[in-house]
């Protein structure tokens, strides 16, 4: 009987070390890669005249990778610096490339489950696309006739939500806000949310 006392105190106590070990290698990784896909759209719309949506698009990818430099342990907290680059494919509308730089705060809600905000400033670079409809043989065809390619700005406040499946890879779900510079209507906001995997090194 005592030996089985003194097998579940040996048995506790290596949990415990076990479980306070892999949180603090963790949250202590300098490095990390995060890979991203989300849906990102228009909060609003955007219809003006008389033509409207003819095309609904449920899903509109945004891809995106992101390398942090994790920093400034205290106990839960941590702090991170961020260098992102992204693609979104907006099929009737523009396509485009940012790059971001970014600064945030991470904190851990246990052992494996964190929460991260952030900010990034960044660029980029963005060609409008338009689908043009010409009558042809008794039908509509359409024909997408791209513009010039135009240098934007990038504001993108973001939330990541991640849960650690093992001591080096978390998945992910990301949701951000974005501001996108615009020339002729000074910025469009978007949203995005997906779901993302980070590796860290």
């Amino acid at each position: 009987m005592n030996n089985m006392k003194h097998l579940s105190l040996i048995f506790c106590f290596c949990s415990l070390f076990s479980t306070q070990t892999f949180s603090q290698q963790i949250n202590q990784n300098k490095f990390s890669i995060q890979l991203n896909i989300q849906h990102q759209d228009l909060p609003i719309d955007l219809d003006v005249g008389e033509l409207q949506t003819i095309h609904n698009v449920s899903f509109r990818p945004y891809v995106s990778a992101d390398f942090q430099y994790n920093f400034k342990y205290q106990d839960k907290r941590s702090k991170f610096i961020t260098a992102h680059i992204g693609y979104y494919y907006n099929q009737y509308n523009s396509r485009w490339i940012a790059t971001n730089l970014g600064y945030g705060g991470r904190y851990a809600l246990g052992d494996r489950l964190s929460i991260a905000s952030s900010l990034e400033l960044g660029i980029g670079f963005a060609r409008d696309r338009t689908v043009l409809y010409r009558f042809e043989s008794d039908k509509w065809v359409g024909q997408s006739e791209a513009a010039d390619m135009t240098f934007e700005i990038v504001v993108k406040p973001r939330l990541d939500i991640s849960y650690a499946v093992n001591q080096t890879i978390a998945a992910v779900v990301t949701v951000h806000g974005l501001l996108f510079s615009h020339e002729d209507l000074f910025a469009i906001p978007y949203y995005g949310i997906g779901v993302g995997a980070r590796y860290s090194l």
